[in-house]
């Protein structure tokens, strides 16, 4: 089984100094210089937006929540907004309430059924953003390129149905 390597480069460096986090207090443009980072993520006062860089074969970025942000949300995109992220987040929630278990509704995944789900034998659905909102801390999304998609992987912690649900939503914007 391949594991990511967030300290690697995408020439293989896997030197102890490309393991570092940054936390993120403004909306950021991630840059080719940023593959690897841990993104922390604390409480924010108004939402905040990551901007993924220019497609690249081997970038990963890990986004960490540290603390609970239920105000505001955190919109991750495309540099390009007909570049395509793929991958599911799941959502589990504190007290273990089914509610809130796989967030489908609204999808968290790139459609809303088998067919489109990339690699499922349908159409594939083309989402440039992801929005994450109602977040509780412990939630971990991680995204990897292969220069030509943004795949991406998570688990999204919630409150309990009624209460500040989290919420990951997939969707095509323009910008």
């Amino acid at each position: 089984m391949a594991h990511l390597n967030y300290g690697a480069s995408a020439a293989g460096d896997s030197s102890p100094d490309r393991c570092i986090s940054e936390i993120i207090t403004a909306d950021k443009s991630l840059a080719s210089g940023d593959n690897g980072k841990t993104l922390i993520i604390k409480e924010f006062e108004e939402d905040k937006t990551i901007t993924l860089p220019t497609l690249e074969s081997g970038y990963a970025i890990k986004i960490m929540w540290l603390m609970n942000n239920t105000l505001q949300s955190l919109a991750i995109r495309t540099k390009v907004s007909s570049n395509s992220i793929f991958g599911l987040v799941s959502r589990i929630s504190y007290g273990g309430d089914a509610a809130t278990g796989w967030d489908n509704i609204p999808p968290s995944y790139a459609g809303n059924t088998a067919a489109t789900f990339p690699g499922g034998g349908g159409t594939i659905a083309d989402f440039n953003t992801v929005t994450c909102a109602e977040i509780i801390a412990g939630t971990f999304i991680e995204l990897y390129c292969d220069g030509t998609y943004w795949y991406i992987y998570g688990i999204a912690q919630s409150a309990q149905s009624g209460s500040n649900e989290a919420s990951i939503v997939f969707s095509d914007e323009t910008y």
